[in-house]
């Protein structure tokens, strides 16, 4: 399954398990009005902080220096796959960044964050990865299970075998596009 889920991530975009503890992301101010600083999706933020290159940092603090966004993401008590689910995917900012900015604040925004879409899969994200995992395998399945033979012919008698595995690695294929479809990021983060 770990290579379902793998290949299933890299399609849409996301990761989808947010690990249990945080990790450091650096971003770039924004230079644009209302100043959102758009971050890969996450499910708690442990803290913010902005330091230029040379400079010491300066902590930020929810609902003083910024928003997440989208608004109540994790007060909302929704989990993946219910209707309305965001993860925070932004941070509005209440200072103001003017272009262009200078060398030096390249990537000065820090994020640690527990960065991914929830902390429990969707039912059709988990199966997905069940179906790329299971087609990985399929084939090989299939050789186990026949012994390498496609058919058997005798005197009046005749099998095929692997059509039931072809048939099978098809609606696995359906399935899957169908969810990344579905789970696509369009801003394309990982």
């Amino acid at each position: 399954a770990d290579g379902g889920r793998a290949a299933f991530e890299r399609a849409t975009g996301r990761r989808f398990l947010a690990p249990a503890t945080a990790t450091t992301r650096y971003y770039p101010p924004p230079a644009n009005y209302p100043s959102m600083l758009e971050i890969d999706e996450t499910v708690a933020i442990t803290s913010v902080s902005y330091q230029p290159t040379g400079s010491t940092a300066t902590s930020y603090t929810l609902n003083m220096d910024y928003l997440t966004f989208p608004a109540n993401a994790l007060e909302s008590g929704l989990t993946p796959g219910d209707q309305g689910y965001k993860p925070i995917n932004s941070l509005r900012l209440i200072r103001r960044f003017i272009m262009p900015t200078s060398w030096s604040m390249e990537n000065a925004f820090v994020v640690v964050a527990r960065f991914g879409y929830g902390t429990v899969l969707p039912g059709d994200v988990w199966n997905a990865m069940l179906f790329a995992g299971a087609r990985e395998l399929a084939e090989a399945l299939g050789y186990s299970v026949t012994g390498g033979r496609t058919g058997y012919t005798d005197t009046g008698i005749s099998e095929t075998f692997g059509t039931q595995w072809s048939d099978l690695a098809k609606s696995w294929d359906t399935r899957y596009a169908r969810a990344v479809t579905r789970w696509k990021n369009p801003r394309g983060i990982f």
